[in-house]
């Protein structure tokens, strides 16, 4: 207990130590640190997001160096960019609801995810897009350790992105192709190729028997007196063999 008191009291120290240092560099930076003792060491808390031990070492002013270049990132004008704000920033990028997105975790802003337009990140690039929203010094700083794709939002995006990477030329070249998004994601979800999907497609029905129907109206080779006989799930069954479908989204077999 007595030991737990003793490194609790020199934590103490240390984190005194720790805000003088940050009230010399300013009390923005101050703000964004929230320091506490414990008799483990000390915690810095950045953000609310996490929580990081400081533990070893005597040299108080080198540690709150170390600390401080963390959260603070030079940017080309000299000017210093706090981590608060970039994160600020990142956050007010979030899309609309129903707009296509992913959802990115940067290391190199300790584990901090932000949800982006899927299509700018993809028609920037990721550096450029960072680039373009921060600055040159904070997208390098930021890109320095690992990123990775968390989770994505949206039917086409679905078929571009993963945990280990984001296909962009490919969700370009969909995005870019005139076909509506939702018939390109259910081509897709049936197997077929980008470049294919046009020529498959048929249309979109609310089911098999809507679309047999539909098929015999174009037909027009059915009397009119005979339609109500006609066994029209078994009639569906035979012409979709050649067909597939996803969400009411039919397309031949190519």
């Amino acid at each position: 207990m007595v030991h737990n008191e003793e490194r609790l009291a020199s934590n103490e120290a240390l984190k005194a130590s720790f805000e003088a240092y940050m009230t010399q560099q300013g009390a923005k930076l101050r703000e964004d640190l929230e320091l506490t003792a414990a008799s483990d060491g000390l915690y810095v808390t950045k953000r609310g997001m996490r929580i990081i031990p400081v533990t070893g070492g005597s040299d108080e002013v080198r540690l709150a160096r170390l600390i401080c270049e963390t959260y603070v990132v030079t940017c080309e004008d000299g000017s210093a960019m706090r981590l608060s704000e970039i994160c600020e920033t990142l956050d007010a990028l979030a899309p609309a609801q129903g707009v296509e997105q992913v959802c990115i975790t940067f290391y190199g802003l300790d584990g901090a995810w932000f949800w982006l337009d899927a299509e700018e990140v993809a028609r920037e690039g990721l550096k450029d897009f960072l680039e373009l929203h921060l600055d040159e010094a904070a997208a390098e700083r930021i890109l320095e350790r690992d990123w990775l794709y968390s989770d994505w939002e949206g039917d086409l995006v679905n078929h571009f992105v993963n945990e280990y990477g984001f296909d962009m030329g490919g969700y370009i070249k969909a995005l870019d192709s005139g076909l509506d998004a939702e018939v390109i994601a259910a081509g897709l979800d049936c197997d077929i190729e980008l470049e294919n999907i046009e020529d498959a497609y048929c249309g979109h029905w609310e089911s098999d028997e809507d679309y047999a129907q539909s098929l015999a109206e174009d037909c027009g080779d059915i009397p009119e007196h005979l339609w109500n006989y006609i066994d029209w799930e078994r009639y569906a069954r035979d012409i979709c063999m050649d067909m597939t479908s996803s969400n009411g989204h039919y397309f031949r077999n190519f």
